[in-house]
C-alpha cells in the first residue's frame, strides 16, 4: 500500500494555489472586469425589451439572437428634449472614510443629457466626455456624422442593477463575498469624474483584479480612477433626491416598491436625505395610504406634500402616489388581489410575471392614474389634446383634492353650523349690527359703532358670540396645527374669520374682552387674523 507524505500533499496544494493566483491575475489582465460579469447579459435583455421594441425603423435583427446594434445607439445628449431625463444610479462608497455616511455607503450619481457625475460640486463632467462611445449616424441627404456620448442602454442597465455585491446602504460583507464569488454582478465600474486624471476614453479598468477584490471585500470608494455604480435605489429609491437638488417646484413620485408593511421606507429615506443634504424640508402626511386596522383597503392612492426649500419663500409640491388598493378597482384586479393577498406588494425578486399578474399590475396602474389625475385636470380645465397644461392651477387642484384627511374628530367640521346660522339670523334682523358684518356682506362697507347705548351693548355681546365661535372652531379643528389651518376642508371657516377680524367694531370689542379667552387663542388670533 503506497503512502503519500503530508509534505508532498502540502507541496501539491501550494503549487495549485500559486497557479490559481497567477491565473487569476493573468485573466484579469486579459479580460475586462465589466465584460466578465452579468452586466452585459442584463444590459442586452433590457435593450432588446425596451429600446428594441421602440426601434421600428430600418431594424435588422440577427435571426439567432434577435438583437440589432442600432437598438443601443440611443444617446443622452439631446439637451433640447422634453422631458429632460435624469437617470439615477448609486456610486458605492462602502469603504468610504466619511463617518457621517457610514449608514449610506453610497452617493447619488446621475446621468442627464447635460452631464454625468455625483453632483454640481465640480465632480460632474459633460455627458459627451463621459463613456465616449461612437456610432455612425446617417443624416438627411446621405451625409454621415459621428455621434459620441453615453448610451442610454448602458445607463439604464446600471440604474436597474439591483443585484450587485456592493448595494449602498443594503451592503453587507457576507453578501458582497457571496455575490462576487458566484459572479452575480449587475453593476458596472465606470470612470470617476472626480479623479485627478479623469479620462473618458477609458471605459473599463485595465487591471481589473484590484477592482474585483474591492467588490469581494466591500472596499469600494471614490478615491480610485473608477467607481462602482449600481441601482439608484441603493441610495434613494424614489428619484426625488436629484429633483430636489435642482429645486423643482412640482414633483410627482410613483412608489411601486415592495412594501407590504406600508413602512414607506423609500419616502422616509428621501425626506431624510433631502433635508440633511439640501436643507429642504418635506412636509407630507401618508396616513391616508394606510388601511384601517385589520383591513386591506386604503382611504386613497396618493397624498400631496409641501417642499420648503432653504432660502426660498414659495414652497414646492411633492405629489406622492403609492401602489395601493381602495376597493373601487376593476373586478379583475380585485379578483387577483383576493387570490394573492400580498398584491400589490409582491416581492421584487419575482421577475417571471405570468399574464394575470402582469395585467393586474398594469390595470391597477391605469386605474390609479385615472382616479388621481382625471378630476383635477377637468376642474382646472386642462386641455391635454392641445398640449396646454396650466401646471400651477393643476397642482393647486391636486392639492385641494388629495390633501391628507383632517385629524379632527368626525363631525367637528359641521358641528358649529347651527350656531353660525343663528348668528347670521341675528345680524340680518338688526340693522345696527351691520358694523359687525359689513366686511362680510359688502367688503367695501365698514360701518361705525351705533351711538345708542342699548344697541352698543348688544353689539358687544354679539361680537363676543362671534369670537367665542371662533375659539370653539379653533379648538375643535385644531387650527393651531399649521397643516390643519391650511387644510382645504377648513378653508371656509378661516376665510370667514378673516372677514370678521377686519371689522372695526369686532376689533374694538376684542380689545375689551380678549383677556377672557385662552392665551394660546389670543396668540393665534394675533398671528393669523392680526387682532391686536
Amino acid at each position: 500500500m503506497q503512502r503519500v507524505s503530508s509534505s508532498g500533499v502540502a507541496l501539491n496544494m501550494g503549487i495549485v494555489l500559486a497557479l490559481s493566483v497567477l491565473s487569476f491575475f493573468w485573466m484579469n489582465k486579459k479580460l475586462d472586469v465589466n465584460l466578465f460579469s452579468m452586466h452585459h447579459f442584463y444590459h442586452n435583455r433590457l435593450a432588446r425589451c425596451y429600446l428594441g421594441a421602440s426601434n421600428q425603423q430600418n431594424r435588422k435583427p440577427s435571426s439567432f439572437t434577435g438583437f440589432d446594434e442600432s437598438d443601443e445607439w440611443v444617446y443622452l445628449e439631446d439637451c433640447q428634449q422634453r422631458p429632460l431625463h435624469i437617470v439615477n444610479t448609486a456610486m458605492n462608497l462602502v469603504a468610504d472614510d466619511k463617518l457621517a455616511w457610514q449608514q449610506r455607503k453610497a452617493a447619488s450619481f446621475a446621468f442627464t443629457p447635460i452631464q454625468a457625475g455625483p453632483g454640481p460640486d465640480g465632480k460632474a463632467v459633460a455627458i459627451g466626455d463621459y463613456l465616449k462611445s461612437e456610432a455612425m449616424v446617417t443624416q438627411q441627404g446621405g451625409s454621415a456624422k459621428v455621434i459620441r456620448g453615453a448610451k442610454l442602454s448602458t445607463v439604464f442597465a446600471i440604474s436597474g442593477a439591483a443585484a450587485s455585491p456592493n448595494m449602498g446602504y443594503h451592503s453587507s460583507p457576507a453578501m458582497a463575498f457571496l455575490l462576487t464569488l458566484f459572479n452575480v454582478r449587475l453593476g458596472r465600474w465606470c470612470p470617476n469624474p472626480g479623479y485627478k486624471e479623469f479620462d473618458g476614453t477609458k471605459l473599463s479598468p485595465k487591471d481589473g483584479a484590484n477592482y474585483l477584490l474591492s467588490e469581494l471585500f466591500g472596499l469600494t470608494s471614490d478615491h480610485s480612477e473608477f467607481v462602482y455604480l449600481s441601482d439608484g435605489g441603493h441610495f434613494e429609491n424614489l428619484g426625488v433626491y436629484e429633483l430636489v437638488r435642482r429645486k423643482c417646484k412640482r414633483i410627482i413620485a410613483c412608489d411601486a416598491e415592495q412594501d407590504e408593511r406600508l413602512a414607506f421606507e423609500g419616502l422616509g429615506n428621501a425626506v431624510r436625505k433631502c433635508y440633511e443634504d439640501f436643507g429642504a424640508r418635506i412636509d407630507i402626511d401618508a396616513r391616508a395610504l394606510r388601511p384601517a386596522q385589520g383591513g386591506r383597503f386604503c382611504h386613497q392612492h396618493c397624498v400631496m406634500g409641501k417642499i420648503h426649500y432653504k432660502d426660498d419663500l414659495e414652497p414646492g409640491y411633492l405629489f406622492y402616489i403609492k401602489a395601493s388598493l381602495t376597493g373601487d378597482e376593476p373586478i379583475d384586479v380585485l379578483q387577483y388581489a383576493v387570490t394573492n393577498p400580498v398584491f400589490p406588494h409582491q416581492s421584487t425578486a419575482d421577475q417571471w410575471f405570468d399574464e394575470p399578474q402582469f395585467e393586474s399590475y398594469r390595470h391597477l396602474g391605469r386605474h390609479i392614474a385615472g382616479e388621481v389625475f382625471a378630476k383635477a385636470a377637468e376642474a382646472a380645465k386642462v386641455s391635454i389634446s392641445d398640449g396646454i397644461l396650466n401646471m400651477d392651477e393643476f397642482f393647486k387642484r391636486l392639492d385641494d383634492q388629495w390633501y391628507a384627511p383632517s385629524t379632527s374628530e368626525p363631525g367637528a367640521f359641521s358641528k358649529h353650523g347651527n350656531t353660525l346660522m343663528e348668528l347670521f339670523e341675528t345680524l340680518r334682523k338688526h340693522p345696527f349690527l351691520n358694523c359687525l358684518d359689513g366686511r362680510f356682506y359688502r367688503p367695501s362697507v365698514n360701518a361705525a359703532l351705533p351711538e345708542n347705548l342699548d344697541e352698543l351693548r348688544q353689539v358687544h355681546y354679539v361680537a363676543n358670540r362671534m369670537i367665542q365661535l371662533m375659539e370653539d372652531v379653533y379648538l375643535d379643528l385644531n387650527l393651531e396645527d399649521t397643516k390643519q389651518l391650511e387644510h382645504p376642508d377648513h378653508k371656509g371657516w378661516v376665510e370667514l374669520f378673516k372677514c370678521w377680524s377686519k371689522s372695526k367694531a369686532l376689533r374694538k370689542v376684542w380689545m375689551d374682552s380678549k383677556n377672557t379667552y385662552g392665551q394660546r387663542f389670543q396668540i393665534f388670533c394675533a398671528e393669523h387674523f392680526r387682532l391686536p
